[in-house]
């Protein structure tokens, strides 16, 4: 690449000139401070400072020069002495808002601006003046955040990779539906040679052809001759003297053959397979004259398509093209066509040059070469691509049979077209098992509708669609099962391509919020949104265990744990073309994920586990005379335990209580359930023969100890307590609580002992038996 401008001044054929600048910089139109140095003859040009991408830059593309300009930057455009000339260029349709032409009073066109926002590749922008061509000028947009030669490359040949793959195992090729009708498939012309273009380089066409030819296939051709005797070379006829010896006659008095069958075997190289790759290359020939004869008015396509029919006029021409006859068959059930190297290649591209016609895809620009491409929607399905290769490749990771694959994203449609279904706003999942421990569903764009209950799949208030959503549960279950079950997690990922550095999406760690604030409200932006919206799948969407952010950037991922364990949390991981570093820190990651969810001893799992039980059922509300008190979950149980009223309140200032395990001298075998949860409600009660009640407040279990009367009564002394001391049983059940709180007073008759030994001991009631509700 030459050195950059950040001023072109190129002439016009008759007259004038045509000027571009970067808008909103202090570079004039004029010429008087332009220069010739690296630029085409009659052009000018003002050096742009130092910096990895100017405004403007020349590359040579072929026999052409092409102008790179920048994606999101803002360009201004001036004719000089042009006279009246109109412009067109594929730039116009597509930026609507971020094009405008200004005209002078006598009508003529005079300057005009553009800026490009994620579209990269190659545009037109042409001046003529009526049907004439004055300047057919070629710009080549390219991004700040993704090399454009080499990331942006290998991410277009990524996707296009994934097309054909889908393409080729879509129930073989001969389930292809290819169109014969010449009006149609005039109408499709420019998508098939796009897709030739893209497929067969200079570089690649040379090498298919070398491969052929250094092993090329041959056949051993059996040729027949019947010759005289005293000619006959072989020795064939001696094993077989009835059929290939003929025209005996007697010589000297011996029965002799006048004619000898003779039998010569020749390796011939004209096959099915070669005469194939024969066809193939003339097909492509006539697709390039057809290109030409079509568009013969944009030059730089037409210049290209004469370029690569040449090419493959020369390769026609060889000898080894020369020497085959005409295909009588499409041989694509051979096995030479689908297996060796260049044969293969061939076919693949001759079966995808002419599925390319009747593809129905909203990928399809994205994938083939040819005008700008919507490059924040390429790096959106790239991403998908990469994490259903991701997940493919791990190990103990395997498919999940009778579900979709990525093949089945693609169908026949009834007016002959293929249709790949990974489309904007539609739902693709793709299912694999992990280690036989988890299921893991790849979504596409999935919808989380807002749904209400506890075992609703969607968002508690309204709808959202994140990029990409892994949907993990046990292998065991449905989705639907888990879900009822509270098993199931989501790990969202959105793709950024507009974001470059972390600080887009996080802001600066030591960054003062109020001058963030303030810097929003001064440009209309805020660099925190993208975080926030990650925060939001995590609170909004169900069963959420992190949102990640995916971008083109350089730094090293971005983990934000909520607690101490991988999950729940936020982040982003960065994620470019041929960075296989940042690629492996992801699998890393997705690897802790699946490892921590199948660990059902987890912190998080404990959380999940816990919140879904109590969620389960609505809470109640116990109304008072004026005082109201919440019961979080109406089938929990409760801990209810006897004691007199005047030591209640010592009790409830203590924090503890005590009761019988077992009553003293009690012949029975011990039977206790101490399956306890902490933070299930304690209640105290009292009372004598004639009635049982609540002692008007209630707290939060913290813990349960078995405990000898020894151990009791050394624990109340060292609490200053020992006129608390039990003197009846060998065995207490001590119970540690928290939170105290008023309640109101409970009427406790019949459900709680009326007196005996029983009342002496834990009695274990839910809240709906309290209040009468229970069964």
């Amino acid at each position: 690449m030459s050195d950059g401008f950040d001023k072109l001044v190129i002439p016009l054929p008759e007259g004038g000139s045509l000027v571009l600048v970067e808008a909103g910089s202090e570079v004039s139109f004029g010429a008087e401070d332009c220069l010739t140095d690296g630029l085409p003859l009659g052009w000018l040009g003002r050096k742009a400072a130092e910096t990895n991408l100017p405004p403007f830059a020349l590359k040579e593309r072929g026999r052409e020069q092409v102008i790179r300009v920048l994606e999101t930057v803002k360009y201004r455009w001036s004719l000089e002495g042009a006279g009246e000339v109109e412009l067109t260029s594929s730039l116009q349709v597509k930026l609507a808002d971020r094009w405008s032409l200004t005209r002078g009073k006598d009508g003529c066109l005079q300057e005009g601006a553009f800026q490009v926002v994620n579209q990269l590749g190659r545009a037109s922008f042409a001046f003529r003046r009526g049907e004439e061509v004055l300047l057919d000028l070629p710009l080549e947009v390219i991004s700040r955040k993704i090399d454009f030669d080499t990331e942006y490359r290998k991410m277009t040949e990524d996707v296009a990779a994934f097309c054909e793959q889908l393409l080729l195992s879509w129930a073989g090729a001969t389930s292809l539906r290819f169109t014969s009708n010449p009006q149609e498939r005039a109408k499709l012309l420019l998508e098939q040679y796009l897709f030739l273009k893209g497929f067969l380089t200079a570089e690649r066409l040379v090498v298919l052809v070398e491969a052929i030819e250094r092993n090329p296939h041959h056949e051993l051709h059996r040729e027949e001759e019947w010759k005289p005797a005293a000619m006959a070379r072989g020795t064939d006829h001696l094993s077989h003297p009835m059929t290939m010896l003929r025209d005996w006659r007697v010589t000297g008095g011996r029965r002799v053959p006048g004619e000898v069958l003779e039998v010569r075997k020749r390796e011939s190289r004209d096959t099915e397979p070669n005469r194939f790759v024969k066809f193939a290359l003339e097909q492509f020939r006539e697709l390039c004259r057809k290109v030409v004869d079509e568009f013969g008015g944009r030059l730089s396509l037409r210049e290209e398509a004469e370029e690569m029919r040449a090419r493959l006029d020369g390769i026609l021409a060889r000898r080894f093209f020369q020497e085959l006859g005409r295909m009588g068959r499409l041989p694509l059930d051979n096995q030479t066509l689908q297996k060796r190297e260049g044969y293969r290649e061939v076919l693949r591209a001759w079966i995808l040059t002419d599925a390319a016609a009747s593809l129905n895809w909203e990928g399809n620009e994205e994938c083939f070469e040819g005008g700008t491409r919507r490059v924040d929607q390429l790096y959106e399905y790239w991403i998908f691509i990469q994490l259903h290769q991701l997940l493919e490749g791990m190990e103990g990771m395997v498919r999940v049979k009778g579900e979709k694959t990525p093949e089945d994203f693609i169908q026949g449609t009834d007016n002959g077209q293929i249709e790949i279904r990974l489309k904007s706003g539609q739902s693709s999942r793709v299912a694999f098992c992990w280690k036989d421990l988890l299921r893991v569903d790849l979504h596409y764009e999935r919808k989380f509708a807002g749904e209400t209950g506890v075992a609703g799949q969607g968002s508690y208030s309204r709808n959202f669609r994140p990029d990409y959503t892994l949907s993990i549960y046990p292998a065991a279950l449905n989705e639907g099962e888990a879900q009822t079950k509270g098993q199931v997690a989501h790990l969202h990922f959105d793709a950024k391509y507009r974001v470059e550095q972390i600080a887009e999406i996080f802001g600066q760690v030591d960054h003062d919020e109020n001058e963030e604030k303030r810097e929003s409200k001064a440009t209309a932006t805020y660099k925190r949104a993208d975080l926030l919206k990650m925060h939001t799948y995590n609170d909004a969407l169900r069963d959420s265990i992190g949102s990640y952010v995916l971008y083109p950037g350089t730094e090293e991922p971005t983990k934000l744990p909520k607690f101490h364990e991988i999950a729940p949390g936020v982040g982003a991981y960065v994620m470019k073309p041929g960075n296989k570093v940042a690629l492996d820190g992801l699998k890393g990651f997705l690897e802790e994920v699946f490892e921590h969810q199948a660990d059902r001893f987890s912190q998080y799992r404990y959380l999940a586990d816990t919140s879904h039980k109590t969620l389960e059922s609505k809470p109640s509300v116990v109304e008072e005379g004026a005082g109201k008190y919440g019961i979080a979950k109406k089938n929990s149980d409760c801990v209810l335990l006897w004691m007199k009223k005047e030591r209640q309140a010592v009790y409830r200032k203590a924090g503890f209580a005590y009761c019988w395990a077992i009553p003293e001298n009690e012949d029975r075998n011990l039977n206790l359930n101490l399956s306890i949860e902490v933070g299930t409600e304690f209640v105290p009660y009292g009372g004598g023969p004639g009635g049982k009640k609540g002692w008007g407040w209630r707290a939060k279990v913290r813990k349960v100890e078995f405990v000898a009367r020894e151990r009791l009564e050394n624990f109340l002394a060292e609490k200053g307590l020992s006129h608390l001391s039990p003197t009846s049983a060998k065995f207490y059940l001590l119970f540690h609580f928290e939170e105290a709180s008023e309640f109101g007073e409970l009427d406790l008759n019949g459900i709680v002992p009326a007196g005996g030994k029983e009342q002496y001991m834990v009695q274990r009631k839910r809240w709906s038996e309290i209040w009468g509700t229970g069964p």
